[in-house]
């Protein structure tokens, strides 16, 4: 009996809902429906659009297809499309109108979802996910005002994530790796400083920054083939350790009084970072510009 006073008051609502709709469709010549509208009161609430097209642009005999174009629901804020927005789809352009703040699904034409992304005040705002054509999460963030904002997870197709926290605020995958950028420069810098103290305390100061400099040195020639091998972590460490031992060099020299250092050799090895630095740098510069990237992640 409880049951039945619980179940009641549901199936009226909805009976009284629906009592006030109506469904026109428009059919294509041949009979397919064309358009489907559920209207409440006289306003249309839902909308579902189909188009017959030759898929295959080179295909100009074969078998036309028939399509759902687009689906939206005015109650849910919902609109998932098929095919590219057109703006001169009324009825399309009539959920826009109506609906300000939304969530838009675009799919792989007839097939899986594409990406969702969210709108309020029709400005891209809010969640973002995108997914490859086997229904796997690629890529999740989140806009604010249509700038990509906070950090962001890219997946790949073995399950690793990398995260890169977004900088410019632009529409643009450029940012600042955590996975390849911070925990690997983060590292370097750990290692520059157990090492300092270690041997410095143990050995003295001179003998740290000649073993650290003569150690950067070496790492300079092997990097290369460290690239090859561990990629970003080993730029990483090759711009944190040159960046140290320049600055240790500058400070030996300023303080040539109270160092034990020559200052020839703190000379000499300030160059030597700065000459490679500027070297890698600027092949670094002309392999982003030949691969065409501009901007890449850091």
């Amino acid at each position: 009996m409880k049951k039945l006073y619980f179940i009641l008051p549901v199936f009226l609502f909805f009976s009284i809902y629906t009592l006030g709709q109506d469904t026109l469709i428009k059919r294509f010549p041949d009979g397919r429906v064309q358009e489907m509208r559920i209207l409440n009161g006289g306003e249309i609430i839902k909308a579902t659009a189909y188009h017959i097209l030759r898929v295959r642009d080179t295909d100009t005999v074969g078998t036309m297809e028939y399509w759902i174009k687009y689906s939206w629901d005015k109650p849910k804020k919902l609109i998932e499309s098929y095919w590219e927005v057109e703006h001169a789809d009324t009825l399309e352009m009539l959920f826009f109108k109506q609906c300000p703040d939304y969530t838009f699904k675009q799919h792989y034409g007839n097939g899986p979802l594409d990406y969702t992304e969210n709108y309020k005040n029709k400005v891209r705002d809010g969640d973002y996910e995108k997914y490859d054509e086997k229904g796997a999460l690629i890529v999740k963030g989140k806009y604010s005002n249509w700038k990509k904002v906070g950090i962001w997870k890219f997946y790949d197709e073995k399950g690793n994530t990398e995260r890169v926290i977004m900088t410019n605020g632009d529409s643009y995958d450029h940012g600042i790796s955590i996975n390849y950028t911070i925990i690997p420069s983060t590292i370097s810098i750990f290692i520059v400083l157990i090492l300092g103290l270690f041997i410095s305390k143990r050995y003295g100061y001179k003998n740290f920054y000649l073993y650290f400099c003569r150690g950067v040195i070496i790492f300079c020639f092997i990097f290369p083939f460290l690239v090859r091998l561990i990629g970003q972590m080993a730029i990483c460490a090759l711009v944190v350790w040159l960046v140290t031992m320049f600055l240790l060099s500058m400070v030996n020299l300023v303080l040539s009084e109270k160092v034990t250092v020559k200052t020839k050799t703190s000379g000499l090895f300030a160059f030597a970072a700065f000459v490679i630095g500027a070297f890698y740098l600027v092949m670094f510069m002309l392999s982003a510009l030949s691969n065409g990237v501009v901007g890449p992640l850091l």
